[in-house]
């Protein structure tokens, strides 16, 4: 079966997104049996150059001589050049919360492949250094999947088939809309089963499979429009840009700047689509500020606008505005 490229990001973006809201279910995964309420996401944050990790969590509350964590990374296809960094953030991890905080690995699909590395070893002449990490490969959790043990995960359902189809996709929105969860999560859920099935089925199959659920849809924290729009205005610029001067550099730098800018415009509609559905019609100031914010202004209003109350809560308006 001949695969659609995936667009920058799609995926990583994607687990990132369901991580944050199943991340019990992950645990779960790995059969780690671990009440929920103990566990703190996005309790850390370590700084490296180069290196990002937000699939962290800590077990139990500051201060208990028993806390520990879990670092979490995942992986479309084994790619040993991911693992010297692997390696790194766990060892910061460990040094810096002071307790153990043990990688998991999860393989999120098999597409022909036999090796699934659970070690990375360093040589240097006879000298070797051979670092271990658990694994876990995904498919062979599939009936924990669709049985409903692991409802939450139902979104990376057909990344466990090699030939995924239309019935697994169904059974992913029966399993989402059938979670006892709060609408936002079953929004970013089903969000996250659109971006990901558009690696293997067509826009039109996916807008009709999910026609009943895009007034949800809409709610969700990302939308794969906007994403991907950025995208494609991005890959236009830069390769308009490139023909134009006939140099690779010039096609790259086209295509961040577009990409940036088709981002940001996507995440400014996706911000006002928000506020509207919360506080009804926004005041003209309020519109004229967000057609001038960044990328990283509007996501970050996206997740504080599902928290607060008010737009003068979130810093836009004053009081004497509200009217």
């Amino acid at each position: 079966m001949s695969l659609p490229r995936d667009p920058p990001n799609r995926i990583d973006r994607s687990l990132k997104v369901l991580i944050r809201r199943a991340y019990p279910a992950f645990f779960r995964l790995a059969r780690l049996n671990v009440d929920p309420s103990t566990i703190y996401p996005d309790d850390v944050t370590i700084t490296l150059p180069e290196h990002r990790a937000d699939q962290v969590f800590l077990v139990g509350a500051a201060g208990d001589p028993n806390r520990w964590g879990l670092h979490l990374e995942y992986q479309l296809q084994p790619d040993r050049r991911r693992m010297p960094g692997w390696l790194l953030k766990n060892a910061a991890f460990n040094a810096q919360l002071g307790c153990s905080v043990p990688l998991v690995v999860v393989y999120l699909t098999r597409e022909g492949r036999k090796a699934f590395p659970s070690s990375y070893t360093i040589k240097a002449g006879s000298i070797q250094n051979r670092h271990f990490f658990e694994t876990i490969r995904l498919w062979e959790h599939a009936d924990r999947i669709w049985d409903g043990e692991l409802a939450e995960l139902a979104p990376l359902l057909v990344l466990c088939e090699d030939i995924p189809s239309e019935t697994t996709l169904r059974h992913e929105r029966e399993l989402i809309l059938g979670l006892d969860l709060p609408r936002p999560v079953r929004a970013d859920l089903l969000a996250v089963a659109t971006m990901i099935g558009t690696r293997y089925f067509s826009r039109e199959l996916l807008y009709d499979l999910f026609r009943e659920e895009m007034e949800m849809l809409k709610e969700a924290t990302f939308i794969d429009e906007w994403i991907q729009e950025g995208e494609a205005r991005g890959e236009a610029r830069g390769e308009a840009r490139g023909e134009a001067r006939g140099e690779a550099r010039g096609e790259a730098r086209g295509e961040a700047r577009g990409e940036a800018r088709g981002e940001a415009r996507g995440a400014r509609q996706l911000l006002l689509r928000v506020l509207s559905n919360r506080f009804g019609e926004l005041p003209p100031a309020v519109v004229a500020h967000i057609e001038q914010a960044d990328y990283t202004e509007c996501l970050q209003l996206v997740d504080r606008a599902l928290q607060v109350q008010s737009l003068e809560e979130l810093g836009l308006t004053r009081p004497e505005e509200r009217a």
